[in-house]
């Protein structure tokens, strides 16, 4: 893939008080191989040494990323942080991670492929999960609900859809349309996911 061909797309990665998770988060968003991705490093003032860690995870990084590390004066809460963070992002497409998800290093070039086989249709885009316990053991996958069967906010209220942010990207233009999230959503893939279905626009990528 070329760089000068593909979208600029950004990850957030969320963090608030997971020192023993953040290295490994963080290891996680650099190794991507998509070529045109910046990282979005946003730590919402935490209180244990979460910071210290990332830090020193990206202190010394020479990759290919375009890496940008922040931290709140005061703690924002979850859509307080998220919104900071898109605002410091520049890319079309914002995939959500927080400090104690591991992302495989293809989740970016395969999501952005699929969005791209769609022609950037899709508002939001959902995939499943691995569980994993602490030590690293995986227990199975964690299935997303099929979101191309909900079409209309009618579908959300005979039964709303299982998503986990952890596994989404949404546009930019979805952010940006809705005047992004609010300050105390402590939920945000249900908001993201309830907005993109009121558009008929959101998608699973059963992968």
């Amino acid at each position: 893939m070329h760089k000068q061909n593909l979208p600029l797309v950004t990850m957030l990665l969320i963090s608030y008080n997971q020192e023993k998770k953040i290295s490994e988060a963080i290891a996680g968003a650099l190794a991507q191989d998509y070529p045109n991705l910046e990282i979005v490093i946003s730590d919402d003032a935490s209180t244990d040494d979460t910071f210290a860690a990332i830090e020193a995870c990206t202190r010394n990084y020479q990759g290919p990323h375009r890496l940008i590390v922040r931290r709140s004066p005061t703690n924002l809460g979850i859509g307080g942080n998220i919104s900071e963070a898109v605002r410091q992002s520049s890319g079309e497409l914002l995939f959500i991670t927080a400090g104690d998800d591991i992302s495989l290093p293809e989740r970016v070039s395969t999501v952005v492929d699929f969005w791209l086989q769609h022609d950037k249709q899709a508002e939001l885009i959902a995939c499943h999960l691995y569980d994993m316990d602490d030590e690293g053991k995986i227990h199975g996958t964690t299935q997303i609900a099929k979101l191309e069967d909900y079409r209309s906010l009618e579908d959300w209220t005979r039964q709303p859809p299982h998503v986990i942010g952890a596994a989404q990207a949404w546009t930019r233009r979805l952010f940006d349309r809705f005047g992004g999230i609010p300050k105390g959503v402590v939920g945000e893939d249900m908001v993201m996911a309830f907005r993109a279905i009121a558009q008929g626009r959101a998608m699973t990528l059963p992968v």
